[in-house]
């Protein structure tokens, strides 16, 4: 990717207030400066901003419209983003930015698609708790469907991959982890987390999905990882073929029948295809039973460890 300017993407909304002054100090204390921030405001105007920086941020605003969900916000957002910006970083105006954040997005968008980097913890007042989100040999490709690893904090896209994501349903809760699964199951050449605390993060808000690794990457993804992710997709998928496949039973056994009725008789030929179909649909129920049931444990799992705000391993968290 050559040095072109990246977007610098964060959302402000209420409560937010009181950490936006030394987020802006971070953003603007950048070693790599070739950015421009652009800003979406959710329920927070741009005169609250800039009352609570005590200075007019350098920054373009992307207000939400009446009726606007969070994921509809941003979606609009991004969409302008990728059609002027070849990468979009995304940072919280509620953290703090290392002053090499852009600069390792930048390095990190020079060979990957999608990008992330370690995360350290700090308190309400901005000092350090000691406990990092970093690597430890998490396998990336086992993590990803289980686990929110690339949030809108510490993660930045190419923009042709980023595209490629959107638009966002407007109901959706977890865009970022949403964002990252589009991207890994639609064939994203390279996904990276990076070991470098490139963002301090404040633990007053849910950090479960804000982890990250070193060297991961992920090549050449095929359609296996599309079905792991999305397991309503292959249920989907079992659920048209059954139907097909009961078309086909329905079909024999009418020229079965067919057949008898103009006076050729193969019972066993009707008899062998009729339980061969039966079986065949039987075996297909009970996989797309299974495939819901673990759907909806998987849901259930993710939607528990979001709510947690401890620092764990991703080894450990791989063990669930």
């Amino acid at each position: 990717m050559p040095a072109e300017r990246l977007a610098l993407f964060t959302t402000v909304y209420p409560g937010v207030e009181r950490y936006l002054a030394p987020w802006y100090d971070s953003v603007q204390t950048q070693t790599d400066r070739d950015f421009d921030l652009w800003i979406g405001t959710d329920g927070l105007t741009p005169q609250a901003v800039t009352e609570a920086i005590a200075v007019a941020p350098a920054a373009s605003w992307l207000p939400a419209r009446n009726g606007d969900t969070p994921a509809r916000l941003r979606t609009a957002a991004l969409e302008r983003l990728v059609s002027e910006y070849s990468g979009v970083v995304f940072v919280d105006s509620d953290d703090v930015l290392h002053a090499s954040r852009v600069a390792a997005a930048r390095e990190g968008l020079r060979q990957h698609d999608v990008t992330a980097c370690a995360l350290q913890i700090i308190d309400a007042d901005g000092h350090d708790v000691g406990a990092v989100f970093g690597p430890d040999g998490a396998d990336l490709e086992a993590l990803l469907p289980r686990h929110n690893v690339f949030g809108l904090s510490n993660s930045a896209y190419r923009s042709t991959v980023l595209e490629r994501c959107l638009p966002a349903p407007d109901e959706c809760i977890l865009m970022d982890w949403l964002l990252v699964t589009r991207a890994w199951a639609a064939g994203a050449k390279r996904l990276s987390a990076k070991a470098s605390n490139s963002s301090m993060l404040r633990p007053t808000k849910s950090s479960s999905g804000t982890l990250a690794n070193s060297g991961l990457t992920i090549n050449n993804i095929s359609d296996h990882c599309f079905e792991r992710a999305f397991l309503p997709f292959r249920a989907r998928k079992m659920r048209a073929l059954a139907l097909k496949m009961a078309t086909v039973w329905f079909a024999m056994t009418y020229i079965s029948y067919s057949w008898r009725s103009v006076g050729v008789n193969w019972p066993s030929l009707h008899f062998s295809a009729n339980w061969a179909m039966r079986a065949w649909a039987l075996s297909l129920a009970l996989t797309f039973t299974n495939a819901c049931a673990t759907s909806r444990e998987r849901a259930r799992a993710t939607g528990s460890s979001s709510s947690s705000n401890t620092a764990v391993p991703l080894s450990d968290m791989l063990k669930h």
